[in-house]
C-alpha cells in the first residue's frame, strides 16, 4: 500500500501531479481522501492537551473562535496557541491551571503564520498580492465589482486574479451570489491587512469608501456600517467630517434596527472624531450624547444616566429646549430611577425642561409625566397627581397617539398608591390599547407590568396572567435588560401566591442576578424584600433581623418599610421588647403615600396585631379601612390582602364583628386568587379572633380553621404560619379549659 499527501492549494493545472491524479481516477483500489479542518471540539482538545486540564466556558469559546479564524488548519491553530501563551493572553495560575487574560482583538499574528501566508500569496504574483491586499481592506467578504473600482482594473483581469486565488485556496467564491468572494481563512485577511503601513491602509480605506459611495449613493441601507467603518479608518490628519457624518448615520440606523450595541459603538466613535474647532461643536456633541445615552440605556449600561444628564446640561447651556426635552425623556428606565428614592439631579433637569419647553411642544406632556414619575418617592403625592393629570390632559390635546401613550405610561407609574386604584385601572386599559395600536413592544412591556400589579391589587387572575404572558413574550423578542429584569421580578409575587416557596426563591434569585448584571439600582433592595417575605413565611425572618435594622438607617423614604420588616423579624426571633419599642416609635400617618405605602402599612399592621398594641392598631385601622377589598402590592411583591390586616387590627381592638367581616372578605379574595398561603394565614388569624371572643361555637370553628391552616402550612413548608398556629392552639386549649 502506498499513501501520498499533497496540498491542493499548491497544485496548478500544469503541475505533473495533476496529470497523474487524473490517470489514477481510472485505476482500481485508488481512494482519494479529502482532509478538512479541525472542528471546535478538536481545537478544544488541542488546547486542553497543552494546558494539561479541562478548560472552562471561556476556553471553549476561544476554541470555537480559533476554529473559525483558521478554518481548522492545524498548523495555524498550533502557532496561534503558542502565540497566545507567549503574548500572555493565556497564563498559568495557581494550581497549574491556565486562564484567559484578555481579548484577541489587537493581539496580532505570530510571525510564523504571517510568513506562511505571505509565501502562499507571493506565489500568485504581484498583481494578486495587490488585489488580495485591497480585498483584505474591504473585509472578510467582498464584491468583485467594488474591488475592481478600488483597483481600477478591468473585470476580466480581476477575475483572472481572483480565480487564481480560489485555486490556491486563499479565497472561496460564493455559490449563492455571483461576484461575491470571501477569504478561506480569516488569518489570510488579517495577515495581509497587518502588512500594510498605516498611511497606505488609510488611503485604501478611503478608496473603498469612495467606491461604495459611487455604487450606493444616498441610500446605502445595510452598507451604511461598511461606509462608516471605511471612512473612520480613512482619517488622515484633521479632516474627520466625512467619517463623522457616516458614524452618526450608522449609529442612528443601528438604533432603528434594534442593534443598540452597534449604535453605542458608532456614537462613541463619532464623539472621538469630533474636531475641537467644529463650527457647531456643542450642538453636535449634545446630539451625539443623546444618541449614546439612548443606546446605553437599551443595552443596560448604567452610564446612560450620566451621559444623558450631561446632554441635558449642554442643551440647557445652549438654550436648546428641543434637545433638552429629548435628553431628559431618554433618561428613563421605565419607572422611577430607583425604587424608594427620588433622583434629585434628574428632577432638577426635568423641572428645567418643564420650564424651557413650550406647552405647545409635542414633548411637553411627556416631560411633565416623567417628572411626576420621578417625584413618586419624594413624598409629594398631591404634586405627583396634579402633574400626572395635567400631563394626560395636555397629551390628549396633541392628537398624537404616541404622545398620549408615553405620557400615560409614566403618569400611571407616578400615582401608584391604593387610593388611585380605580383611576389607574382605567388608565392601564387605555394604555394597553394604545400600545397595541402603535405596535411598540417597549410600551407593551410597561403596560403589561402595570396590568400584573393592578391585577394583583384587585385579585383579578386573568388580568395579572395576561400581563405576565405579554411581558414574557416581549422579553423574548426585545432583549433589553430592564424588560428581562421585570419578568422574574413580577413573577416572584405570582409564584409566591401559588404557595411554592422554593420556586419563589428561584424567581427572586433570578431577578437579582439579572438585575445585578444589568446594574439595576434597586436589584439588591428588591431581593432583600423577596427574601424577607420568603423567610417570614418559613418562620426564619429572625435570621434577618439585625441586617434589616442596619438598613433602617439608610434612606428616610424606606425607613417605615425597614422598621416594619425589622419588627416582624424581631417577633419571629423572640425579641418582643425591641419589636414593641420600634412599633411605638413610628408615626404611621406620616408615611409617604407612594407605591410602597400599602406594603409598609401591612407590615406595621401585622406587627401591631402580633404585639397587641391597641392605640397604634386603632390608628392603623382607620388608615387602612378605605382600602378594604384590595391587596397590598408593590414592584417587589404582593404581601397580602388589606382585609386580612384589618381583621387582625380589629381583633386587637376587640371589635370581633368587624374582624369576622374583614377575615371573610380576605378569605374570599385569597380563594379567588387560589393563593394557599394567604388562605392558611387568614384561617390562622381568623381562628385567633374566634378564640379571643371565646364563645363555645367560636372555639369549635377555630379548631377546624387551625387544622385546615396547619395542613396547608405543613405541606408548603410555611413554618412561620405553623408557629402562629401553635400559639393559637395553646390559647384554644386554655380558653376551652376556662369554659369548662
Amino acid at each position: 500500500m502506498m499513501v501520498d499527501t499533497y496540498r491542493d492549494a499548491d497544485l496548478s493545472h500544469d503541475h505533473p501531479l495533476a496529470a497523474l491524479l487524473a490517470d489514477l481516477h481510472r485505476e482500481r483500489g485508488v481512494t482519494r481522501v479529502k482532509l478538512t479542518g479541525l472542528l471546535p471540539e478538536d481545537v478544544l482538545e488541542m488546547m486542553e492537551a497543552v494546558a494539561g486540564h479541562g478548560l472552562d466556558e471561556a476556553g471553549r469559546e476561544l476554541a470555537g473562535q480559533l476554529a473559525r479564524e483558521t478554518s481548522g488548519n492545524p498548523f495555524f491553530i498550533g502557532e496561534l496557541i503558542r502565540h497566545l501563551r507567549e503574548s500572555g493572553f493565556i497564563v498559568q495560575g495557581e494550581g497549574g491551571r491556565w486562564r484567559l487574560t484578555g481579548e484577541l482583538t489587537g493581539l496580532g499574528l505570530p510571525q510564523s503564520v504571517r510568513e506562511v501566508i505571505g509565501r502562499r500569496v507571493e506565489r500568485l504574483g504581484r498583481d494578486a498580492r495587490t488585489a488580495l491586499t485591497a480585498a483584505a481592506v474591504i473585509g472578510h467578504d467582498f464584491d468583485s465589482d467594488v474591488l475592481g473600482d478600488v483597483l481600477e482594473v478591468s473585470d476580466a483581469r480581476l477575475l483572472d486574479v481572483l480565480e487564481a486565488a480560489v485555486e490556491a485556496s486563499l479565497l472561496r467564491e460564493s455559490r449563492a451570489r455571483a461576484g461575491r468572494f470571501h477569504f478561506t481563512h480569516a488569518l489570510v485577511e488579517h495577515a495581509l491587512y497587518e502588512d500594510l503601513g498605516s498611511t497606505r491602509r488609510a488611503r485604501l480605506h478611503r478608496r473603498v469608501g469612495e467606491a461604495l459611495e459611487r455604487r450606493f449613493g444616498d441610500e446605502p441601507g445595510v452598507r451604511l456600517g461598511e461606509l462608516a467603518a471605511h471612512w473612520a479608518a480613512a482619517v488622515i490628519g484633521t479632516d474627520t467630517s466625512k467619517a463623522l457624518e457616516y458614524a452618526q448615520r450608522a449609529a442612528a440606523r443601528a438604533l432603528e434596527q434594534l442593534a443598540p450595541d452597534e449604535g453605542a459603538r458608532w456614537y462613541r466613535k463619532a464623539l472621538e472624531l469630533m474636531e475641537p474647532g467644529h463650527g457647531d461643536e456643542r450642538s453636535l456633541r449634545c446630539e451625539l450624547l443623546i444618541g449614546l445615552g439612548e443606546a446605553q440605556r437599551q443595552i443596560g449600561d448604567p452610564a446612560f444616566r450620566r451621559t444623558l444628564l450631561d446632554a441635558a446640561a449642554l442643551a440647557q447651556a445652549l438654550g436648546d429646549s428641543d434637545r433638552l426635552s429629548r435628553s431628559v425623556l431618554a433618561n428613563n428606565r421605565g419607572w422611577s430611577s430607583k425604587f424608594g428614592e427620588a433622583d434629585e439631579e434628574r428632577v432638577r433637569m426635568l423641572e428645567a425642561a418643564a420650564e424651557a419647553v413650550p406647552e405647545t411642544h409635542p414633548c411637553y406632556a411627556e416631560v411633565l409625566a416623567l417628572l411626576a414619575c420621578e417625584l413618586q418617592f419624594a413624598d409629594q403625592p398631591a404634586r405627583c397627581e396634579e402633574l400626572a393629570a395635567r400631563a394626560i390632559e395636555i397629551a390628549r390635546t396633541t392628537g398624537s397617539t404616541a404622545t398620549l401613550a408615553h405620557t400615560m405610561a409614566d403618569a400611571g407609574w407616578a400615582i401608584a398608591a391604593p387610593h388611585t386604584l380605580a383611576k389607574r385601572r382605567h388608565m392601564i386599559e387605555e394604555l394597553s390599547e394604545l400600545a397595541e395600536s402603535l405596535g411598540d413592544p417597549r410600551l407593551s412591556a410597561r403596560a403589561a407590568a402595570r396590568r400584573v400589579l393592578i391585577g394583583l391589587e384587585v385579585a383579578d387572575r386573568s388580568l395579572a396572567e395576561g400581563g405576565l404572558a405579554t411581558l414574557r413574550s416581549v422579553a423574548e423578542t426585545v432583549p433589553e435588560p430592564w424588560i428581562s429584569y421585570l419578568r422574574p421580578l413580577l413573577e416572584f409575587g405570582w409564584t409566591l401566591l401559588s404557595g411554592d416557596l422554593a420556586a419563589a426563591e428561584r424567581a427572586a434569585t433570578e431577578a437579582y442576578e439579572i438585575g445585578t448584571a444589568a446594574d439595576q439600582p434597586d436589584a439588591a433592595l428588591f431581593f432583600g424584600a423577596h427574601m424577607f417575605h420568603i423567610r417570614y413565611f418559613q418562620g426564619r425572618a429572625g435570621e434577618l433581623a439585625d441586617q434589616i435594622m442596619l438598613l433602617g438607617g439608610e434612606g428616610e423614604e424606606l425607613s417605615g418599610w425597614r422598621a416594619g420588616a425589622a419588627t416582624l423579624a424581631l417577633i419571629q426571633g423572640g425579641r418582643l421588647d425591641e419589636a414593641r419599642e420600634l412599633a411605638l416609635a413610628e408615626q404611621f400617618s406620616r408615611l409617604a403615600r407612594s407605591e410602597a405605602w400599602a406594603i409598609v402599612m401591612l407590615l406595621w399592621a401585622d406587627a401591631c396585631a402580633r404585639l397587641a398594641l391597641v392605640e397604634p392598631a386603632a390608628e392603623m385601622f382607620e388608615l387602612l379601612r378605605p382600602f378594604s377589598g384590595q391587596l397590598a402590592v408593590s414592584g417587589a411583591h404582593v404581601y397580602g390582602t388589606i382585609d386580612w390586616a384589618l381583621g387582625g387590627l380589629a381583633t386587637t381592638l376587640s371589635r370581633f364583628e368587624e374582624a369576622e367581616h374583614h377575615f371573610g372578605a380576605a378569605a374570599e379574595v385569597a380563594t379567588r386568587l387560589d393563593a394557599p398561603l394567604l388562605i392558611a394565614r387568614t384561617d390562622a388569624r381568623w381562628a385567633h379572633a374566634l378564640i379571643a371572643r371565646g364563645r363555645p361555637d367560636d372555639l369549635d370553628r377555630a379548631q377546624l380553621m387551625l387544622e385546615r391552616a396547619d395542613a396547608c402550612a405543613t405541606e408548603r413548608g410555611a413554618g412561620g404560619i405553623a408557629q402562629e398556629i401553635a400559639e393559637y392552639r395553646d390559647q384554644l386549649t386554655a380558653s376551652a379549659a376556662r369554659s369548662e
